[in-house]
């Protein structure tokens, strides 16, 4: 393999982790409101039953 070569996939392999380091920030994100969105409707249960 040519040092042109190397450069080239050394490249493509940090923009792929670049990419994949965004789309794990976009999956936590989806995971945290979610969990949000389940305490809220917990608490809504909570209250219903409590009713």
């Amino acid at each position: 393999m040519t040092d042109e070569e190397l450069k080239e996939l050394v490249a493509d392999l940090l923009i792929s982790q670049r990419e994949n380091l965004a789309f794990q920030k976009g999956t936590n994100a989806a995971i945290k409101e979610t969990r949000a969105s389940i305490k809220e409707t917990n608490a809504g249960i909570r209250e219903l039953r409590a009713s």
